[in-house]
């Protein structure tokens, strides 16, 4: 739900740091890379997981997140 989407303060911050000053982006646009970006942090969140329950895993450091991002 809309609960577990990005923030749209988030998306409106990505927006105004990637796109040149002048871009006009829709409501719908911001919605919709709400939803693709909460996908994303879902996908990599499920790749995460088996890395943590690897032997010797004890946090979420960064060196597990890298390891996800590399199994893509």
């Amino acid at each position: 739900g809309d609960a577990d989407r990005l923030p749209m303060a988030n998306v409106s911050r990505i927006i105004a740091q990637t796109l040149p000053k002048d871009a006009a982006v829709s409501k719908e646009a911001r919605v919709a890379l709400s939803a693709c970006a909460t996908v994303f942090v879902h996908y990599i969140t499920e790749l995460y997981v088996p890395v943590l329950q690897l032997p010797g895993a004890s946090n979420a450091g960064a060196c597990g997140r890298r390891a996800a991002l590399e199994s893509l």
